[in-house]
């Protein structure tokens, strides 16, 4: 998947010829992936599933229920991408008393294992 290289702030990439730099397949993906993870469903006009919505959790409290539907919708938002391998995607909670830390791994088809890590605060949702 290509895509137009961001930084690590959201931010375009400058390129020394001046031209937008692009990302490889697969940097193009995990770059889809962590922008999607900080997206709220209906955020894209184009694209209005596209998203993990997670500041709908912003001030949940832990519970079963909570972690199921947070479990459950990253994987189903992640089993759209045909490179990531059915059934490997993990997704570990860790609530804290003022953060949800959320790491995400999962194979790809090439038998590659990545790892997408986001922190929900009361303010935002950040992902590295």
């Amino acid at each position: 998947m290509t895509d137009i290289k961001l930084n690590d702030s959201w931010q375009l990439t400058p390129a020394a010829s001046g031209d937008t730099p692009l990302t490889d397949d697969l940097e193009g993906l995990l770059q889809t992936i962590r922008t999607e993870a900080i997206t709220q469903e209906g955020e894209l006009f184009y694209d209005t599933d596209f998203g993990w919505s997670l500041l709908d959790f912003l001030h949940a409290q832990e519970s079963d229920l909570v972690k199921i539907e947070i479990d459950s919708r990253i994987k189903k938002k992640l089993t759209k991408y045909e490179e990531i391998v059915s059934g490997t995607v993990e997704v570990r909670q860790a609530w804290g008393s003022d953060v949800l830390d959320i790491a995400v791994t999962f194979k790809l088809t090439d038998g590659t294992e990545h790892k997408v890590e986001t922190s929900l605060n009361r303010i935002e949702v950040d992902v590295e």
